[in-house]
């Protein structure tokens, strides 16, 4: 099974989040304006699932996952923007810790090789995922954060 990097926690960690960060600086008499509450908020709903990603993934083990079977599902479409296309690859994968053997689906915007790296969890062998960087949508979290902070500065 892959991780969603905790994707059903995104709006409610996201509102937490922003609200704590309005709350304190409301009592301190940080921000002026409501707008940037908003822009908080959207922007930390849009970055929270790379510091989930992170904070979920980062001690998780690389492994080399073989490509069992793997299957072109992209698409094109039409909608009222134009033509386009839907780039999804889905493979079969089978991937060896100690002596137990462990197969799974996967998805990807990109073609499979005949090998993929993948991280798996020490503690549910059968739980892995592609990536555990926090990815640019992580470090927009970072100078959400920061930029939180030196605006809250910037009013003293």
């Amino acid at each position: 099974m892959e991780e969603k990097y905790g994707r059903s926690w995104v709006i409610p960690v996201s509102s937490l989040m922003a609200a704590i960060i309005a709350s304190t600086a409301f009592y301190l008499d940080l921000f002026y304006d409501w707008s940037w509450y908003i822009m908080l908020f959207i922007g930390l709903t849009f970055t929270t699932p790379g510091l989930m990603r992170y904070v979920i993934c980062h001690k998780w083990k690389p492994i080399e996952a073989k490509i069992i079977n793997s299957e072109n599902l992209s698409r094109a479409y039409v909608s009222w923007a134009g033509a386009s296309m839907s780039n999804c690859y889905q493979a079969d994968i089978e991937y060896n810790i100690g002596e137990t053997a462990f197969r799974a689906k996967m998805t990807s915007t990109f073609p499979f090789k005949k090998n993929k790296i993948i991280f798996y969890n020490p503690v549910a062998p059968s739980v892995f995922t592609q990536n555990k960087n926090p990815g640019l949508y992580g470090l927009g979290f970072l100078v959400l954060v920061v930029l939180s902070i030196l605006k809250g500065f910037g009013h003293r």
